[in-house]
């Protein structure tokens, strides 16, 4: 008797489970359809940030525009060794001779240092902070400071 019981209970437990619904083929392709357009979405969304983000900082480029002043370096010395600029302006040296160069932080913390420079070569430094910047050569231990104010 438990035999036919238990071949009673099973032969409706496998009759139940095949009579669940199970999406069509053509469901899950409508199915896939929707999340491919919810991730095209997403993508065009974020599309639209990096552009609008990439418009933001040519805008602030733009604003800093014209705040340079080149350095160059010739006859193991700087053109300037002494200069006031105001804060947001990028300094850009240049070698211009063919013997390398390394521009290089007097601080313990090196704010900038910059890799070694071939003839023709040039690093920039943005200074986004008020003081004096002493900076020096590692290969002919020339020097330089750089004074940055407040802007008027």
């Amino acid at each position: 008797m438990d035999k036919k019981i238990f071949t009673l209970i099973l032969i409706t437990v496998l009759f139940l489970s095949g009579c669940a619904e199970t999406p069509s083929l053509e469901e899950e392709n409508i199915q896939d359809e929707e999340e491919l357009k919810e991730t095209e979405q997403t993508t065009e969304q974020d599309e639209t940030i990096v552009e609008e983000e990439e418009e933001l900082k040519e805008t602030e480029d733009s604003e800093t525009a014209g705040k340079i002043l080149t350095i160059e370096i010739n006859n193991a010395a700087f053109s300037q060794k002494y200069a006031t600029i105001e804060t947001g302006t990028t300094v850009v040296w240049v070698n211009k001779e063919k013997y390398p160069h390394q521009i290089n932080h007097v601080s313990p913390n090196h704010k900038f240092r910059s890799p070694i420079l071939r003839e023709g070569d040039s690093f920039n430094h943005t200074f986004n902070e008020t003081g004096e910047y002493s900076y020096f050569c590692l290969i002919f231990e020339t020097m330089g400071t750089i004074k940055v104010e407040d802007n008027p």
